[in-house]
């Protein structure tokens, strides 16, 4: 974003994303999450969590997703209350296979706004391809009785959104996608594009099979066409399923100058479970990037921080850091 000026200290975000949970039960191909599977449970403390409420006092809206699935966490659902009783706006995100008739009741009862469920395709075979120990039907299962629940208990909410990434794999399938989230009465559909090609040198190791599986299925030029047709049945279903549909655009984003713009780290903030502030979810895990402990350092000092600092400079100048290079926001699906 060469040409703007930004402020040398920005203020803090009216929206924050805290990871509740650093690890996940799936293992799906095109997700780091499931580097994490093995070892110590990443779980944030709730002490840490309320820390960081009361640190982002003017946040606005808390989502509580990242890598990892909120629902492993035994306090996913005292996460939700605690944000909700400081008001704040509360959406969670999960692949829903750890959903029991417990949580179901309390995520219904007013405290969470919005959550997104991950379902990648719509298709047993391709979802269990993808989502490795996945399986659809308990997937779709437990979203019917969530919004079962939600409609005995009157209260609306939480809005549900079927989310999913545009992979080679399922773009064709995205207006099927729709249709099975309007059958099951969902409020909304979103896709988005695949995180990025990872390709910075210093990548750990761990993430080469993830980097290798997206590199193989981010869509090309060449699927342009199949995108583009796919997209607009999936708008078509959308108003005939009464689902709300939102996909990224075919063209990457540009400012007044032409370059590709990110306004993540201006905008919003993200907290992973350790504690450790990353300067945007698409970096996946603090080892590949990090601003500081948030935790331990405090939110302010890392927000306004030297390394953060530094970070957005080199954006607003046209020299982003190296691990921004190869991120969906300097891309679009079949660019």
């Amino acid at each position: 974003m060469r040409g703007v000026v930004f402020p040398l200290r920005v203020k803090l975000p009216d929206k924050v994303q805290i990871e509740p949970v650093g690890k996940c039960n799936l293992n799906c191909r095109m997700c780091p999450g499931g580097i994490r599977r093995k070892g110590k449970q990443a779980f944030m403390p709730l002490e840490m969590f309320e820390g960081l409420l009361d640190q982002f006092k003017q946040a606005r809206e808390i989502q509580l997703q990242g890598l990892g699935e909120p629902m492993l966490h035994p306090s996913f659902t005292q996460f939700i209350d605690l944000a909700a009783q400081r008001g704040r706006k509360v959406g969670a995100a999960t692949n829903l296979t750890l959903l029991n008739e417990k949580i179901a009741n309390s995520l219904v009862s007013g405290a969470l706004d919005s959550l997104a469920v991950s379902i990648e395709s719509p298709s047993e075979t391709t979802y269990g391809w993808l989502c490795r120990e996945g399986r659809l039907t308990e997937v779709l299962s437990n979203l019917e009785m969530l919004l079962a629940r939600r409609d005995s208990a009157g209260t609306g909410k939480p809005r549900v959104t079927v989310t999913s990434y545009i992979m080679r794999e399922n773009m064709a399938q995205l207006p099927q996608l729709v249709e099975l989230a309007g059958s099951l009465g969902a409020d909304a559909f979103t896709a988005e594009n695949l995180p990025g090609t990872m390709e910075e040198p210093a990548l750990p190791r761990n993430y080469r099979p993830v980097r290798d599986f997206v590199a193989w299925q981010m869509p090309t030029a060449e699927d342009k066409l199949v995108l583009k047709e796919s997209f607009g049945k999936a708008r078509n279903a959308g108003r005939k399923n009464g689902v709300e549909v939102t996909l990224p655009p075919l063209r990457p984003g540009r400012n007044g100058n032409g370059k590709k713009d990110c306004d993540w780290p201006w905008r919003e903030a993200f907290v992973s479970s350790s504690g450790k502030m990353m300067p945007c979810p698409n970096v996946g895990t603090p080892d590949r990037s990090h601003m500081g402990d948030a935790a331990s350092e405090g939110v302010a000092s890392v927000w306004n921080g030297p390394r953060f600092s530094d970070f957005r400079n080199r954006l607003s100048e046209g020299d982003p850091p190296e691990i921004c290079r190869h991120c969906c926001t300097a891309s679009a699906p079949g660019a």
